[in-house]
């Protein structure tokens, strides 16, 4: 039989991974190399968690030290957690009580699996999240420039609308000097038309022509006047609300161009999962490796027949049981005895 000190020192290691007791090892080598596999699972998996986590920090602070800090830590925690995970795991007589038992477990590896398996597949796929993150900030940058515009839109028009009717109503009134200075003209020069007497020089009618075209002039430039400050006070509120909604714009698109965090690659990744069969496939084993990685030492205690490890290993704890409930039956009965002296 082999001692527990012949065992290599990686041998020992994968053998404290695994949770097993090394007492009981000792005296069931057989079981040894079952067990070691068992520890080299979950060391193994701690260690991508370290990775895996080391990377998902490190993409959000871009920080080298504290991902390397924060992926020692989470590697340690899911380490310990798998190795509890299934030191804790017993065998027992019938498969479906261990099944049963063996399920709040496999549901928790399950959920470690996805947690581990994220942020390599953002790392694994980075490329194409990168491209993927700039079309939808290009989206984001139409959406969020559309939506500016509706909300301003009323305002806007309004403006508009008033500024467009006094240049309509100045653009009339000086239609309208033309005109009279034109019928003015050809009455002058003798010229027959519907508005004109044809007979050349000065005359009355000339005079009344030269009235009316002064008067549409004096007109054109009194409402030219009046509207100037109109038109610059309209002009000024125009400015005004395209420098807003163009702040509004450059500090919304800063926000925008900062969305390249874990969410914003998990959503790119979701969006090129839906685009692209491939990686959607890619992605789904990805996951499933890990799945299987996380739950396969639960797996190997449940289907692996009952070996002398588990015998000795619920003998040992029977008779810790055992003794343990004569302990406390030796104290009650010392209690009982002392109350009945008492009385």
């Amino acid at each position: 039989m082999q001692k527990h000190q012949e065992y290599s020192y990686i041998t020992q290691f994968f053998l404290y991974c695994s949770g097993s007791s090394l007492s009981i090892l000792k005296r069931t080598p057989s079981e040894i190399n079952k067990h070691v596999g068992i520890g080299g699972t979950i060391f193994f998996t701690g260690l991508l968690a370290t990775l895996s986590g080391g990377y998902a920090l490190f993409s959000v602070f871009d920080n080298l030290w504290a991902a390397i800090g924060f992926g020692i830590v989470w590697g340690l925690m899911i380490f310990n957690l798998d190795r509890f995970i299934v030191s804790s795991m017993r065998k027992t007589n019938s498969f479906w009580k261990q099944f049963t038992m063996a399920i709040p477990r496999i549901i928790l590896a399950s959920i470690l699996a996805v947690v581990i398996s994220k942020p390599l597949e953002l790392r694994i796929f980075q490329k194409e999240i990168n491209k993927e993150l700039v079309e939808i900030n290009q989206e984001n940058q139409k959406t969020l420039k559309s939506k500016i515009d509706s909300t301003y839109q009323s305002n806007n028009a309004d403006l508009l609308r008033e500024y467009n009717l006094i240049n309509q109503t100045l653009k009339e009134k000086d239609s309208i000097y033309l005109k009279r200075q034109e019928e003015f003209d050809l009455e002058r020069l003798g010229t027959k038309g519907d508005r004109t007497s044809g007979k050349a020089g000065y005359g009355p009618l000339a005079k009344e022509k030269e009235k009316q075209m002064n008067l549409a002039k004096l007109e054109r430039d009194q409402y030219r006047e009046e509207s100037k400050s109109s038109l610059q006070n309209i002009q000024t509120k125009l400015d005004k609300l395209q420098s807003t909604k163009d702040t509004i714009y450059q500090e919304d698109s800063k926000v925008l161009k900062g969305y390249n965090g874990v969410a914003a690659q998990l959503h790119a990744l979701s969006s090129l999962s839906k685009k692209e069969k491939a990686i959607s496939i890619a992605s789904t084993f990805i996951m499933l490796l890990f799945l299987i990685l996380e739950t396969a030492p639960i797996f190997v205690k449940l289907i692996a027949p009952k070996g002398p490890y588990d015998h000795l290993l619920q003998n040992h704890e029977h008779d810790f049981e055992v003794y343990n409930r004569e302990k406390i039956a030796v104290k009650e009965h010392k209690v009982t005895k002392k109350i009945e002296e008492l009385n």
